[in-house]
């Protein structure tokens, strides 16, 4: 494993946010499926692809955000709990 030996490690920041933004993405989603259920909309069926979709988005983000800490040394495991 590489050791980080700065501060703040910008591609850590980057991933860091594509991680979050496709897990908001991912809530958005869930919250307006669950907003359509509540208002008796009962073509709910139609956010399952999109949510399909979005969750495989933020599995990769995930994936690659992890990788890059474990190959790159810039966070340590406690900081990711």
């Amino acid at each position: 494993m590489q050791e980080c030996n700065e501060p703040t490690c910008s591609e850590e920041e980057r991933l860091f946010a594509e991680l979050t933004s496709a897990l908001k993405k991912v809530v958005e989603i869930q919250s307006s499926q669950m907003a359509a259920i509540q208002s008796g909309d009962r073509t709910v069926s139609a956010f399952d692809e999109e949510i399909k979709i979005t969750l495989r988005a933020w599995h990769r983000a995930r994936h690659v955000y992890m990788q890059h800490i474990l190959d790159h040394g810039c966070r340590s495991g406690h900081d990711l709990i």
